[in-house]
């Protein structure tokens, strides 16, 4: 078939700009093959874990010692953790008493969803090769030695401030079936951060929950229970009517 120089230039034209179509989408497919590798490229996987060798097994099971709490000595529990991500740049714990336990926004990071507790001990910027902390971390002291910073808890207080639950009543009836109160739970939470955070001594849990926001790389908790001291309680009959000559309540 003979075709004139026009239409030759035209099949010449169309050759060419399949080529460079066909060029163009090699190119492409290579490009986004490389943006989806770096894509893939996250921080490496991390066990984060946090305990406490002093949370005894006596019942209540996980039982906060007395001494950190307000019918003690009120010093804080030593912690242990471990699994920290190597590109974690600091740490942060919040130690707190929910109404409610907290739902989970997924496995790794739990909610900041105002609780309506209590707030006992707020501290950030904890190194990220520390492994724990001993007992006793004073509260006079805003920045530790390390450069672990001490927040306020809820009690208008910098540092720890322990379990302090009301006495546990306990109600003894005709029957010789008695009741209390139940322990009251308390969380330690620790969060792996990929920032050091620009927040000043004193800063409380709200205040560090907002400036943690994007930064979370992993978190972690336990908790402990304490039982206010139990509380002599009083005899009544099956309709609840204090009867005479039993046990005075203690205040």
């Amino acid at each position: 078939m003979k075709y004139s120089g026009i239409t030759k230039v035209v099949v010449i034209a169309v050759v060419m700009g399949l080529l460079l179509i066909a060029f163009l989408g090699c190119s492409g497919s290579e490009s986004d093959g490389s943006s989806s590798e770096v894509a893939s490229e996250t921080v490496p996987g991390s066990v984060l874990k946090i305990s406490s060798t002093e949370f005894t097994e006596k019942r209540p099971r996980k039982r906060i010692p007395k001494d950190s709490t307000c019918y003690g000595k009120n010093v804080s529990p030593s912690l242990d953790w471990s699994g920290v991500p190597v590109a974690a740049k600091s740490l942060a714990i919040i130690v707190e008493e929910p109404e409610e336990r907290l739902s989970s926004v997924s496995k790794q990071n739990y909610s900041f969803v105002p609780s309506g507790g209590n707030v006992h001990w707020v501290l950030f910027n904890i190194p990220p090769e520390a492994t724990g902390l001993p007992k006793g971390v004073p509260t006079s002291t805003e920045v530790l030695p390390d450069g672990t910073v001490q927040g306020m808890n809820n009690f208008g207080e910098i540092g720890y401030s322990g379990p302090c639950p009301s006495a546990s009543v306990v109600v003894y009836w005709t029957s010789n079936k008695q009741s209390s109160d139940k322990p009251r739970e308390y969380f330690f939470r620790l969060y792996a951060l990929d920032v050091k955070l620009d927040l000043a001594p004193g800063a409380t849990k709200i205040d560090l929950a907002k400036a943690m926001e994007g930064h979370i790389l992993f978190s972690a908790e336990t908790s402990g229970k304490y039982q206010g001291p139990r509380q002599q309680g009083w005899y009544s009959d099956s309709k609840g009517t204090p009867l005479v000559n039993t046990p005075t309540p203690v205040p």
